[in-house]
């Protein structure tokens, strides 16, 4: 009877220890995918699960995962990532196409993904995405969705879209963290003060103050990277106004962001960069001015008061002349 009940043990034991995975990911279709798969939760950075990709294929098996939360799941070899939901079944990822098929959730995302994409106007983008937010606002996929769209609203609009939103949609990891983007966004928009930063490097404190007021009329603020193609592209309309407006009391100061001191100071000279650098800030200026996206150019008073946030181009030059006298 003893041994009868020490192998019901065991068994149940044995049972417990191989709890069949709640999800199952396979996927193939792309050769060229290699090194590791990861998972991990959206808004966060740490790797929850990994698995090993042999011959441009991999299968990964999960359990518990947290049914309140939007998953990341990222290929770094071929640049690729799709959001998962804690949702039982199997799921494929054909990665020649960029396309999830299986779990209801996550597949009708990635066919509204692919959809959107092939949107040919704003408008039309825009409506696609708020339709798909009020059939899916008590959903997690609503979450994803709303996500989305505050990246193209003002931070006031986004951040009001959030407040409104279920509370399953605000409490996910990546909504709590964009909502304090969109805050800070908020805080550092046009017609408040500025936010100084204090970047170390090389044994001195570099500060945005430096360059605001103190004489000076207007200062341009770039926040940029030297590996940022569109960043190394607004260079000449900087370097432009820099030196036709400089002797007028108008400023101009990058701010290295994200970026490696050796290889900003290698751009710097490539591109010709006379105008002051804050070096090496890395999230400093970002978390500050809550930037998720570089460039981003602001023009700011001599008071100190942010004038205007976002000008590209012909729009940096032009914003100069309306506020210079």
């Amino acid at each position: 009877m003893k041994k009868l009940v020490v192998i019901l043990l065991a068994t149940i034991s044995m049972v417990a220890c191989t709890k069949a995975p709640s999800l199952v990911i396979t996927a193939d279709g792309n050769a060229e995918a290699e090194g590791y798969a990861y998972l991990s939760v959206l808004g966060s950075n740490e790797i929850i699960d990994s698995v090993l990709i042999e011959n441009g294929c991999f299968r990964m098996e999960l359990r518990d995962l947290n049914p309140n939360e939007v998953y990341n799941l990222s290929i770094p070899s071929i640049r690729m990532r799709e959001y998962i939901f804690a949702e039982t079944g199997e799921l494929h990822l054909d990665m020649s196409t960029d396309h999830l098929t299986g779990t209801p959730l996550a597949q009708e995302l990635s066919e509204f993904l692919m959809m959107l994409e092939e949107q040919e106007t704003f408008d039309a983008y825009d409506l696609m995405m708020k339709e798909a937010y009020a059939e899916h606002k008590e959903d997690l996929m609503g979450a994803v969705i709303l996500y989305y769209m505050g990246y193209d609203m003002q931070a006031e609009d986004a951040l009001a879209l959030y407040e409104s939103a279920s509370e399953l949609v605000k409490n996910t990891a990546f909504m709590k963290q964009a909502a304090a983007t969109w805050r800070v966004q908020v805080n550092s928009s046009v017609g408040h003060p500025f936010i100084d930063i204090e970047v170390p490097y090389e044994g001195k404190m570099q500060r945005l103050s430096d360059y605001v007021g103190n004489g000076r009329k207007l200062t341009i603020v770039d926040f940029w990277a030297s590996w940022c193609r569109p960043c190394r592209e607004e260079i000449p309309y900087l370097k432009e106004v820099y030196e036709r407006y400089k002797d007028q009391g108008v400023e101009v100061v990058g701010v290295a962001t994200w970026d490696e001191p050796e290889a900003t100071l290698k751009a710097i000279e490539a591109l010709g960069i006379s105008y002051p650098q804050i070096i090496n800030a890395q999230r400093i200026g970002s978390d500050a001015y809550g930037i998720s996206g570089i460039p981003v150019i602001l023009l700011i008073s001599g008071d100190g008061t942010i004038l205007a946030r976002g000008l590209r181009g012909a729009e940096i030059e032009e914003a100069i002349i309306e506020n210079l006298n």
